[in-house]
């Protein structure tokens, strides 16, 4: 068969037990990575988008191919996907590869339960809060529900880093474009 040699079992004149190999030899073409990502980007990450992988600090190109769900601890579905391994990336079988994914689509964001609200003008929407220090000012940022979770909503339409206004209802809502004074909560 066409391939490389991945390892010789012993040595001239070693002797194998029935059924042990004496050679190892692999197709490097037909090497893949093979990991899964949790349900938030099941819908995000497709095949097709470009992956990088890494491997003794250099960093080669390829692509996805997403093969199908499985179900994972909390009953929602993690999505297990493989890379083919450039041929001229020399790994062998076994070897651990970073795996970078970029893709262009909106990743959606865990939001919990008390952040998301109707607005009169931009429909579902959460607020937040803009600025650096201990003050900010409120917009309210129109997004779109994706999926729901146990410990909240997903949705797109966030800032990649924002600070989320907790909706309380002891407390009157600040109104748009008002400085607040920025908060933790635990």
């Amino acid at each position: 068969i066409d391939g490389v040699v991945q390892s010789v079992n012993g040595t001239r004149g070693t002797s194998l037990a029935n059924g042990e190999p004496c050679a190892t030899v692999i197709d490097p073409s037909s090497l893949v990575a093979i990991a899964e990502f949790p349900p938030r980007y099941a819908d995000v990450i497709a095949s097709g988008d470009r992956v990088f992988l890494t491997a003794d600090k250099i960093k080669y190109e390829s692509t996805l191919r997403v093969i199908y769900p499985s179900p994972d601890t909390k009953g929602l579905q993690n999505r297990p996907f493989e890379v083919p391994i450039p041929p001229e990336l020399a790994v062998k079988a076994g070897a651990t590869v970073s795996v970078t994914i970029e893709t262009d689509q909106i990743v959606p964001m865990l939001v919990p339960f008390e952040t998301l609200m109707l607005d009169n003008e931009r429909g579902m929407a959460v607020r937040i809060v803009h600025g650096d220090g201990p003050t900010g000012v409120i917009e309210t940022v129109p997004v779109t529900l994706v999926a729901t979770a146990k410990d909240g909503f997903y949705v797109e339409g966030l800032p990649e880093e924002a600070r989320i206004v907790v909706q309380n209802s002891e407390y009157p809502q600040p109104p748009e474009g008002e400085q607040v004074r920025i908060g933790r909560v635990s």
